[in-house]
């Protein structure tokens, strides 16, 4: 429905105490009342309700991802399913005051995907929050390993090499990182493939790197990021597309 249309009868459901908000523009109910409602709806209506719901924060969470990071690359190929409404953002701050109030959604079982992991991801690494991130992108990877998505594995990897790397765990970054090294270059079909394999380099070479996991407290708490990784190169052989310090194209 509209937002007119839902603000309406929210307030008319309100008023006869049938739920409440908690917060502005957060409406609840009680749980004898929702299974009750639950129990009302069947059929096709009950099927579809949930693909929507997913859909609405699939769409959402994509949105918000790129109003916090502009150079970020969409995902989703996809439009929104009929009678979704994803949210949209006017700049970061909007988009910031969104992943607050739904990432644990975002992060809980019932929804994650990797995709949602992928747009959750800047969120939780300018909070410093890679505990999370690591826990997140571990249940996605599970998921696209099952379905044996390996564009979902190759974003999964690259971001979980990147949340230890944050860790102080170079080892298992370096692990992740090549991993996904390999799956991009296997995988460069689109028209940002250099960007894309050029950013999970400067990743890898961040992996590598001594300042990995050294965030000071100031940094975390302030969103700061650690030194960029394309300032980051300390040589070695990691993998046989870095000769000589530099990257080698996929093409070349």
């Amino acid at each position: 429905m509209t937002r007119p249309t839902t603000r309406h009868l929210l307030d008319e459901l309100g008023r006869a105490n049938l739920v409440t908000e908690p917060s502005p523009g957060r409406t609840s109910m009680d749980d004898l009342l929702r299974a009750y409602a639950a129990a009302l709806t069947i059929g096709r209506e009950r099927q579809e309700a949930p693909a929507r719901l997913h859909d609405h924060y699939a769409h959402s969470a994509q949105a918000a991802a790129l109003a916090l990071s502009p150079h970020r690359f969409p995902i989703l190929t996809t439009t929104p399913l009929a009678g979704v409404t994803p949210e949209r953002f006017s700049g970061a701050d909007e988009a910031v005051a969104w992943f607050q109030a739904e990432h644990h959604l975002l992060m809980s079982r019932t929804f994650v995907t990797w995709q949602s992991a992928w747009a959750v991801h800047d969120f939780l690494d300018r909070r410093g929050r890679w505990q999370e991130q690591s826990q997140l992108q571990r249940a996605a990877l599970a998921t696209t390993l099952v379905s044996g998505d390996r564009v979902g594995q190759a974003h999964t990897r690259r971001n979980l090499g990147w949340a230890h790397a944050r860790l102080g765990r170079p080892e298992l970054a370096h692990a992740h990182l090549a991993y996904a090294l390999d799956l991009f270059e296997a995988l460069m079909v689109s028209e940002d493939r250099h960007t894309r394999y050029v950013h999970a380099v400067q990743r890898f070479h961040h992996a590598r790197s001594p300042w990995s996991g050294r965030v000071s407290s100031h940094g975390a708490e302030h969103g700061d990021r650690a030194p960029h990784p394309a300032h980051d190169d300390h040589g070695g052989r990691p993998s046989r597309r870095y000769r000589g310090g530099r990257v080698v194209p996929p093409h070349a």
